[in-house]
């Protein structure tokens, strides 16, 4: 080695240390010190390059370094990513009930993103939401708020898919700090609302917001949250099979011997399930009743027999006509019955034309076909009235006695 070689050697020195260990050096050597390449790469240098130094070729090897350096670094956060998609996942899967899936959802991002604020949205309608779950405040559950606060929401609703706002300080969307419930207003900084499907239907929204100073979410963030809430919609449907599966099973031991229907245990429990699910999901059904107007004169007639064998027919009818989901029960003496998920009041209506036009084209016995009609009230839930099932019976029994006074004023 020249005394020239061996001080350039020396100038190598520097890059051993653990000063510079992570530091990415490339090192440019005079002409004639081609010997010092192989000694600069086993110093810890990326690169060594001899003069005569071209400067295309200089910057061709740094944006290949550069791009080595990238790829590395995104191979390392995708597998990071992928470790917390299945911690998150196993977490949300453990839980007991809906409610806690949820709730350990949104936990469990706002931890793993280090978001300001996140929150699961059931939306009532185009302006109303409950927010059934909040990562800041665990104490929240099913409070209705109105959804101007959250303007993210009303776009995806809108639009019906993901609504991805990155820079929420320019977006027109935020024009100003939002207040939320039990928390100090602030600006976002960027936003995401993720639709959550139940059985083919948005149920509502996942939300994430960032504040400042913490970074904006990217899309690499919004695929982690997408995927996950995907994978969510699919163990809460799993969830209300497998509870749908258990209440048929318990519902068909206890019948009623005589229609056929579900007796008033069946009923009760039904019932409260039907809250419960409706309470979790942010869905509706009504329960309608069915007074069976002049059996007390067939009783009378024809015999209790009679009576017995058109209660018998009716029973086996309306399992026949009403819908899967539907279900039936035997109420009282002569009333009937019929819970109905997924039904608003209009859409109650029109099942009680389709149950009277059943009953009057149905061959009772002499003197009975097309002779025989109901009465019916129904109350569709949620109901700002209805706090316990005894509200729900409450209320359509007397919309039954309603439709009766109604029918008597006109027969006068």
């Amino acid at each position: 080695m020249t005394g020239a070689a061996a001080g350039i050697g020396d100038q190598l020195l520097p890059i051993t240390s653990d000063a510079w260990r992570n530091v990415p050096t490339i090192v440019l050597l005079p002409a004639g010190a081609a010997e010092l390449a192989g000694r600069a790469l086993a110093a810890g240098a990326i690169d060594a390059m001899v003069a005569p130094v071209h400067l295309p070729e200089l910057v061709a090897r740094v944006v290949a370094r550069l791009r080595g350096v990238r790829d590395g670094f995104r191979a390392a956060s995708s597998n990071n990513g992928q470790a917390q998609l299945f911690s998150v996942f196993h977490e949300v899967a453990l839980a007991a009930r809906p409610e806690e899936m949820l709730q350990i959802l949104v936990r469990s991002i706002a931890k793993s993103l280090g978001v300001a604020h996140c929150a699961c949205i059931f939306t009532v309608d185009h302006r109303r939401g409950r927010l059934v779950a909040v990562a800041e405040r665990s104490e929240v559950r099913n409070l209705e708020i109105d959804l101007a606060e959250y303007p993210e929401v009303r776009h995806a609703a809108a639009t019906e898919r993901t609504a991805f706002i990155p820079d929420g300080m320019q977006h027109p969307l935020f024009a100003g700090s939002l207040v939320l419930p039990g928390l100090a207003p602030f600006q976002p900084a960027s936003a995401v609302a993720v639709p959550i499907t139940f059985q083919g239907k948005g149920l509502g929204f996942l939300v994430i917001r960032t504040a400042m100073p913490a970074p904006s979410l990217t899309t690499d963030d919004l695929v982690f949250v997408e995927t996950l809430v995907a994978a969510t919609s699919r163990l809460l449907e799993h969830e209300d099979r497998r509870a749908n599966l258990y209440r048929r099973q318990a519902s068909a031991g206890v019948i009623d011997p005589l229609t056929g229907c579900g007796g008033l245990d069946a009923l009760d429990r039904r019932v409260r399930e039907e809250i419960q699910r409706s309470n979790r999901y942010g869905r509706r059904f009504t329960l309608m009743l069915l007074d069976i107007d002049g059996l007390r004169f067939v009783n009378q007639r024809a015999g209790v027999g009679a009576g017995d064998q058109v209660l018998s027919e009716l029973g086996s009818l309306l399992q026949r006509e009403l819908r899967a989901p539907d279900f039936v029960a035997r109420y009282g003496g002569d009333e009937f019955a019929i819970i109905m998920p997924e039904t608003d009041t209009e859409a109650a209506g029109e099942g009680l034309v389709r149950i009277r036009q059943a009953i009057a084209g149905h061959p009772f016995g002499e003197g009975l076909t097309g002779s025989l009609t109901v009465s019916a009230g129904w109350v569709t839930y949620p109901n700002p009235g209805v706090l316990a099932p005894e509200d729900l019976f409450a209320r359509a029994e007397v919309a039954v006695q309603e439709t009766k006074r109604q029918a008597a004023g006109v027969a006068a």
